[in-house]
């Protein structure tokens, strides 16, 4: 049992809420870092805003209103350098960013690999989802489809709403 000793996440969704590859985000004097599933502090608190681990990366950023969003290794290092206007985790070998206006998907190297057509839409979290079972939702205009990581519609956009698959 780890006893509480760290506050609560600001607006933290359920996903932050767990463990993830063995660590969890936790929060002290509004700064986000990790510890493990011992208790022990691994990544002291730094961050402005910091994502779960996921594929082992973690989207980061030490200032949420006026940096940019990059991702840490497991050692709390920059592997990805902070260059994007948002980040989400990575799914597939994927992750979703903003940089310059364009919603983008970035490999494990920071490399940008897929560069869909959003019809001008600049918010990530509206316009696209992360990948699963090689589909992730994107928007055309007003209706959602799924492409596939070649960026082609494979399921052509028809519904107002959509997330992603799962078992």
């Amino acid at each position: 049992v780890i006893p509480p000793t760290f506050q609560r996440l600001r607006s933290a969704g359920e996903e932050m809420e767990r463990f993830h590859a063995g660590f969890a985000v936790i929060e002290v004097d509004y700064k986000m870092g990790y510890i493990d599933s011992a208790g022990n502090v691994v990544i002291p608190p730094r961050f402005a805003w910091a994502h779960e681990f996921t594929e082992g990366l973690a989207a980061a950023t030490t200032d949420y209103l006026h940096d940019k969003w990059g991702y840490i290794n497991r050692s709390g290092e920059w592997a990805i350098p902070p260059e994007f206007d948002s980040a989400s985790p990575f799914s597939e070998g994927l992750a979703r960013v903003s940089r310059d206006g364009m919603c983008v998907y970035i490999d494990r190297n920071g490399t940008e690999v897929l560069r869909p057509d959003s019809g001008g839409a600049t918010d990530c979290a509206v316009v696209a989802g992360d990948f699963s079972n090689g589909l992730a939702r994107w928007k055309v205009d007003d209706q959602y489809g799924y492409i596939d990581k070649k960026g082609g519609l494979v399921i052509s956009p028809a519904f107002d709403l959509t997330f992603g698959f799962s078992e």
